[in-house]
């Protein structure tokens, strides 16, 4: 019986259909290369275009989702979730096998032409309109002139956009000549003239390790919460523009050299007051020494493969990691000399994700050399399920919960309903299951406990490598925490959220009685404050014969 109803599960959850439609405009023009985003109730996407004849189709899998039409930018058309709406929760829910007719309207537009502080044209920046409504932030690219044309702008829109712009050599900032969101101009539809572009600052200087300057460095620069980057000229010399003013700070890093911050700490130290638009500091000097390597080999009965490291200096300014590589070997290189610790994660190995530590703490590592160690790791236990409604459909996107009082583990269940939580001590962890919709009007389920109960009563104990738990959400599409299937057959109305109601004015809410499993309808009579005609809560045969297995 298991099998067949397992086999069931699979071609519920895995069973594919085809959402298709066409896109076109007022006048039944055909709109072709239309972006079409297919999001799942967890906001996960796919995506697809349109052909030619503004047709399109995406085979997904069973569940609910919401479109979103996206012409190019080349189009003077509005993007919107399917039906004609821009906030995505106001979208139609769609399924597989619907067929959906989309019509798109013409939008605002924009233009106007950047320049730079000396009024020259610049040429292939990037601008992009923002606002709190759109779905989509619509771009264009300035030409050779410097103009640009950003079109598809919502028409209903009357607070205006703010205009961000990335410009080769100039600091990403926005239209009202400002690097600050909040103070961006807000620009309406039209033409609005000609933008100067902030110039910025400017870093040039020298990299140089133990033999003499070193060509093709790689050397970065931060100022204003802004990074650019570059590569050393074979004189060892570099330039970087494109920071807006501020306190800046310059790093290079070197294959054989260890990763310095100016002029010569292996951490960030010292900053650089350029605080003026067209500010220069010509003359900094980084020094790189030679590297030190170290070598991290994670064992049990063998290597651990697909683990990763993380290393951090000692006062947890700057962390370097790496995956181990086939023969369970992680390897950090370009450091400095000096004292670290290690944080490693290894839960999808079936391990925990732990700092190196013994009784007394973190274990330093003392790097004056290069340096190869092996820790041996202790397996840790894991817990897996599969979660399904009251309907037998599987859960996609419920949040699994585990503590034990010290250490929280988390996990979501796949589209197929299973669920894995790694990195579980062998211990008493209290257990719960809950789903939070992405709109307020998305399906939603009742938050259940261990073993399968809407109140938290008793805990799991986790006392082997691999366990099994499966779990039933209730559906509750009113959003409050009952079932609906419960609210149905004790006069309720499972369309409204009815929670806190006392239909039988005994001062129990609805949402007590449900998760007392006591009659809202019928007043108690009983000293106990229960009743003898109390419905039954109703566990699917499914649920109880998973439990024989466990």
């Amino acid at each position: 019986m298991i099998n067949i109803i397992f086999g069931l599960l699979c071609t519920k959850a895995f069973a594919e259909s085809t959402i298709m439609g066409t896109i076109q405009t007022f006048d039944g023009t055909p709109v072709s290369q239309a972006y079409i985003y297919v999001f799942d109730a967890r906001s996960k996407y796919q995506y697809t275009r349109s052909d030619s004849a503004g047709s399109f189709s995406v085979d997904v899998a069973q569940g609910a989702y919401r479109i979103l039409i996206a012409p190019t930018p080349f189009d003077n058309l509005v993007p919107v979730f399917y039906p004609n709406e821009q906030s995505y929760c106001d979208g139609e829910r769609i399924f597989g096998g619907d067929t959906i007719d989309v019509v798109l309207e013409e939008g605002k537009i924009i233009s106007g032409t950047l320049e730079s502080p000396n009024g020259e044209p610049i040429a292939s920046a990037l601008i992009e309109t923002q606002d709190d409504v759109s779905p989509v932030d619509r771009v264009a690219q300035t030409d050779s002139d410097g103009k640009f044309i950003i079109q598809g702008l919502p028409s209903n829109h009357n607070l205006g956009w703010r205009c961000y712009i990335e410009a080769p050599g100039y600091p990403e900032q926005y239209i009202g000549a400002t690097y600050e969101e909040d103070l961006a101009l807000r620009v309406e539809d039209g033409d609005i003239g000609i933008h100067q572009l902030k110039e910025g600052i400017f870093l040039s200087g020298v990299v140089e390790g133990p033999q003499g300057v070193i060509p093709d460095a790689e050397v970065f620069g931060y100022s204003g919460s802004q990074v650019v980057g570059g590569k050393t000229q074979e004189d060892g010399t570099f330039f970087l523009q494109g920071l807006p003013p501020g306190e800046a700070l310059v790093w290079s890093s070197a294959a054989g050299h260890a990763t310095t911050y100016a002029p010569n700490f292996d951490r960030p130290t010292e900053f650089f007051p350029l605080l003026e638009e067209g500010s220069e500091k010509s003359d900094f000097s980084v020094q790189l020494p030679e590297e030190t390597i170290l070598n991290i080999s994670l064992v049990d009965d063998g290597p651990i493969l697909g683990a990763s490291v993380l290393l951090y200096n000692d006062n947890n300014t700057v962390g370097r990691g790496n995956p181990v590589d086939d023969a369970g070997v992680a390897t950090i290189d370009r450091l400095h000399k000096g004292t670290y610790f290690l944080q490693i994660y290894a839960e999808n190995d079936g391990y925990f994700n732990e700092w190196y530590e013994n009784e007394e703490g973190n274990i330093p590592i003392i790097l004056n050399e290069n340096l190869n160690i092996t820790i041996d790791r202790e397996p840790a236990s894991k817990l897996t399920g599969i979660i399904l409604d009251d309907q037998e459909n599987p859960v996609y996107g419920a949040d699994i919960l585990m503590s034990n009082g010290v250490d929280v583990q988390r996990a979501r269940s796949d589209k197929d309903g299973s669920y894995t939580v790694w990195g579980l001590y062998e211990d008493t962890w209290e257990f719960s299951v809950s789903y939070t919709p992405l709109c307020p009007n998305d399906r939603s389920y009742v938050t259940m406990y261990y073993p399968n109960s809407p109140t938290a009563s008793e805990s799991m104990m986790i006392d082997q490598r691999e366990q099994e738990h499966n779990i039933i959400l209730p559906i509750d599409d009113d959003h409050d925490e009952m079932s609906d299937t419960w609210e149905d057959e004790n006069g309720l109305n499972s369309a409204y959220n009815d929670a806190q109601e006392d239909p039988d004015q005994d001062g129990i809410s609805n949402l007590e009685e449900y998760r007392s499993q006591s009659n809202p309808t019928q007043e108690k009579t009983s000293q106990c404050g229960c009743q003898s005609n109390s419905a039954s809560f109703v566990i699917p045969i499914l649920l109880l014969a998973w439990r024989r297995r466990e």
